[in-house]
C-alpha cells in the first residue's frame, strides 16, 4: 500500500500540472462545467446513451461538499480517489481527456490502452488489499501482488523518476521482491 499511496500522489500531481498549464477556463479544471472532465461525454451503450463524465462529477462535487469553505485546489485533488485519477484516462474520455491533455503527463509514446491496463490492475489490487480481499488468485495472473508492483514502480519510474529513486532506492528489485527476498514463502507459491 505504501507504494500505490506515492504513485497515486505522482498521477494526481502529473495529471493536475499538465491540466492546469492546458487548461483556458475561467476556474480551475476540476470545478469549471466547461472543462473536459465536467463537461457531459455521451457514449452509446446497450442502454442507449449514457454521460461518461456523469460519475466524475458526482465524485468532485461530493469531495467539495465535504471540504470547509474557501478550500484551496490542493485540498481538493488530495480529497479524490485514485479511482478517479485511474479513470480520466480510460477509453471513454480518449479523446477530449487522454489526447488533447494527459498524455503529455507521460512519456512520449506511451499507449493509452496499454497504460490502463496497468491502471486498472494497480486499482484493482489496491481495492483488494484495502478490502481486506484475496490477493491470491491463480486465475487473475496480472492482478498478483509481483505483477502489479512492477507495472507500479515502471509507471511511478515514467510520471516521476526522481520520486521514484528516492522512494524506492536503485537496488533493481521492486518493493515486493525485495519483502519476499527478505521474508520468503513458507510454501511453495507464486506470487
Amino acid at each position: 500500500m505504501r507504494d500505490v499511496s506515492h504513485f497515486e500522489v505522482a498521477i494526481r500531481n502529473a495529471y493536475d500540472r499538465v491540466m492546469t498549464e492546458r487548461w483556458d477556463g475561467d476556474g480551475h479544471w476540476l470545478l469549471d462545467d466547461r472543462s473536459p472532465v465536467r463537461m457531459p461525454v455521451m457514449r452509446s451503450s446497450a442502454r442507449g446513451q449514457l454521460d461518461a463524465n456523469r460519475i466524475n462529477r458526482k465524485i468532485i462535487d461530493d469531495a467539495v461538499a465535504r471540504l470547509r469553505p474557501g478550500f484551496s485546489a490542493g485540498s481538493l485533488i488530495a480529497s479524490l480517489t485514485l479511482g478517479f485519477w485511474v479513470h480520466l484516462s480510460d477509453r471513454s474520455r480518449e479523446a477530449v481527456i487522454w489526447r488533447t491533455y494527459l498524455y503529455q503527463a507521460w512519456p512520449k509514446g506511451t499507449n493509452r490502452a496499454g497504460l490502463q491496463r496497468s491502471l486498472d490492475s494497480i486499482l484493482r489490487l489496491r481495492n483488494r488489499v484495502a478490502h481486506n480481499e484475496r490477493l491470491f488468485d491463480p486465475s487473475a495472473p496480472e492482478l498478483s501482488p509481483t505483477h502489479v508492483d512492477s507495472d507500479l514502480v515502471r509507471l511511478f519510474a515514467a510520471l516521476c523518476p526522481e520520486a521514484k529513486a528516492r522512494v524506492n532506492g536503485n537496488s533493481g528489485m521492486t518493493p515486493v521482491e525485495a519483502f519476499l527476498r527478505r521474508s520468503p514463502a513458507p510454501a511453495d507459491i507464486a506470487l
